[in-house]
């Protein structure tokens, strides 16, 4: 009796076992049921199902209406049935929870099919975004080139400029410098004026001054034979005619150029001058002072006029100057001729003591000559 009341316990302690393990594994299944369902109430709002609509309305019979005819049926009236929101506690019916499942798949399906039509509608704006982009590219290359191409003709502008700018400042410069020579060669037009209006004034004056000794040389000639009539009845003889100056001698030194004269000598012990004109005539001038010849020597190329105002009809002359030198210019009146002038070196001139003793004659040689 004890050995079945034992056996007994322990039955009854293997049920409770059993009903405890079994009733814990079917609270393990609900909460993971419970979880499951969580689960897809969240998927359900993800993919936006948050309402259970149910699958067929509902329809109750409505009673029929007094005073209808008998025999005649009424069509029941459908009763519309709002939906059900969305919780755990709803999908513990099977049916709603088979509904919410096919919902979700349907709704997934769909965004499956909208994710597709998104990926290929991404493909081809991939594609527009390549193309796109390879036109940026092209775009930007071109821009690149245009901007070189502009840098260049910025670069050729500005070198153009400075071309300019330096030729505008040479034409200033040129303008200046063609301005300075302008009144340069006014003042010199002027200045030339003034010395050509002088030359005329001292030419007219030098023609009026040879008219004059043109006129008294033909006086001159006019009393001529007179003077050397009465010469000759004095018994007096005519000085002779000196010889033409050699042209070709070492002693000879180039004094300037003349349009008369080629070789000039002079004698100072008796103060006489010799003279050779260009057309091989000569001239004799007597009582020369030596300072005279020393001012006509350092005259140099002014010589012609010195010699015309200060020995020409001035100091005696054999021959006549005036006729000399009127048939000299006859004959060289239409070829001038403006060559060198060859003068001799006077000795120095000697100390006036020297001079006096040197000039000293012994009494018995005066005598005696």
């Amino acid at each position: 009796m004890k050995a079945m009341t034992v056996v007994a316990w322990v039955l009854v302690g293997i049920l409770a076992i059993g009903v405890g393990g079994l009733a814990f594994v079917n609270q393990q299944q609900a909460q993971k049921a419970a979880a499951l369902r969580e689960a897809l109430v969240q998927v359900a709002a993800a993919a936006g199902i948050q309402e259970l609509a149910p699958a067929e309305p509902e329809t109750t019979a409505v009673p029929a209406e007094e005073g209808a005819e008998a025999g005649e049926a009424q069509a029941p009236a459908a009763v519309p049935v709002e939906p059900v929101p969305l919780t755990a506690a709803v999908l513990q019916d099977s049916a709603a929870l088979a509904g919410v499942v096919q919902q979700v798949q349907d709704s997934i399906q769909a965004a499956q099919m909208e994710l597709a039509g998104t990926k290929d509608s991404l493909s081809a704006v991939q594609s527009e975004a390549s193309g796109a982009k390879a036109e940026v590219a092209t775009l930007t290359q071109k821009t690149q080139e245009q901007a070189a191409q502009a840098e260049a003709q910025a670069k050729d502008l500005a070198a153009k400029d400075e071309a300019i700018a330096a030729a505008k400042a040479e034409g200033e410069k040129a303008v200046q410098e063609a301005k300075a020579a302008q009144e340069t060669a006014e003042k010199e037009k002027a200045e030339l004026a003034a010395s050509l209006e002088s030359f005329q004034a001292q030419a007219a004056e030098e023609k009026a001054a040879l008219q004059a000794k043109l006129d008294a040389m033909e006086q001159m000639e006019a009393a001529a034979p007179a003077a050397e009539g009465a010469e000759a009845v004095a018994g007096e003889e005519p000085a002779a005619m000196p010889e033409t100056l050699p042209e070709e001698d070492e002693s000879l030194r180039v004094i300037g150029r003349s349009e008369m004269f080629s070789v000039l000598r002079y004698s100072p012990e008796d103060q006489t001058l010799f003279c050779n004109l260009h057309d091989g005539q000569s001239l004799t001038y007597l009582d020369v002072p030596r300072e005279i010849y020393e001012d006509l020597v350092a005259a140099g190329d002014g010589m012609d006029m010195f010699f015309r105002f200060k020995i020409q009809s001035v100091y005696k002359s054999r021959p006549l100057d005036s006729a000399v030198i009127r048939k000299y210019w006859q004959g060289q009146r239409y070829r001038p001729v403006r060559s060198d002038v060859r003068a001799a070196e006077l000795p120095e001139e000697a100390p006036p003591e020297e001079a006096e003793s040197a000039g000293e004659v012994p009494e018995g040689a005066a005598a005696a000559e």
